[in-house]
């Protein structure tokens, strides 16, 4: 009997496969925001922050504006030559026109010096015991308190007020006779009393000194003007 030879295979080695390195993945980048940098405000000086952290604004305060200094050269000159330049002010029987001249002239003359000065010019200018009693009595340091008493004393006469001073008033110390003829013209003149006779009776009614009256007695004289020139024809001014 035959036999058939099988033939028997080898067996296989089974393959091995190398192994391969792993290669690193790179990471991705991170596209996560960068941390900012914490900004930090300056708080500004003198001012204050508001509720969202804008600056607020401090008001800025107007300094006044110093005046100017005064010279007190220039100054010492002015108040002498505004005293040089006004006329004396007689407040024995003066009229309501002779006030307002005697202060408008003050007014403009003393124009653009300090309150004291003024004050110091019109209490030069000022005579007569009635003018000297009102200013001792009245409290004045400013201009305009001096211009409210002033008006109100001397520049609101009634006509009763003028005509009793007409009647009491006296030729003052050291007033010439022409200057107290014009006064009692002027006061009559205020009261419109133009009788020419009687404003003579006035004057000579003011005279206290009896040689002057004597004098008047002796002449003609019959009105104010008249017994002035024949006064000081003898010279008695």
């Amino acid at each position: 009997m035959s036999t058939k030879s099988v033939s028997v295979s080898k067996p296989v080695k089974p393959l091995m496969k190398k192994p391969t390195a792993a290669t690193p993945t790179r990471a991705a980048p991170s596209k996560a925001p960068a941390p900012t940098k914490p900004v930090t405000r300056t708080k500004p000086s003198g001012g204050t922050v508001g509720a969202t952290g804008t600056p607020r604004r401090t008001p800025r305060t107007v300094q006044p504006t110093p005046a100017a200094p005064v010279n007190p050269i220039l100054l010492t000159h002015a108040v002498s030559n505004a005293v040089e330049v006004l006329p004396l002010f007689h407040s024995a029987g003066v009229t309501v026109e002779k006030a307002r001249d005697f202060w408008e002239a003050f007014e403009d003359t003393t124009r653009g010096l300090p309150d004291r000065s003024r004050l110091l010019v019109f209490r030069q200018k000022i005579k007569g015991s009635e003018a000297e009693r009102w200013w001792n009595d009245s409290s004045i340091k400013t201009f305009e308190t001096l211009k409210i008493r002033f008006h109100n004393h001397f520049l609101s006469r009634t006509a009763d007020e003028l005509w009793e001073r007409l009647h009491s008033t006296k030729r003052a110390p050291g007033e010439s006779i022409e200057e107290w003829g014009d006064r009692v013209s002027d006061l009559c003149d205020s009261l419109d009393y133009p009788d020419p006779r009687m404003r003579y009776q006035l004057f000579r009614r003011g005279l206290n000194n009896r040689r002057i009256l004597a004098i008047l007695d002796s002449s003609p004289a019959c009105a104010i003007l008249e017994a002035c020139e024949w006064l000081m024809a003898k010279d008695i001014a």
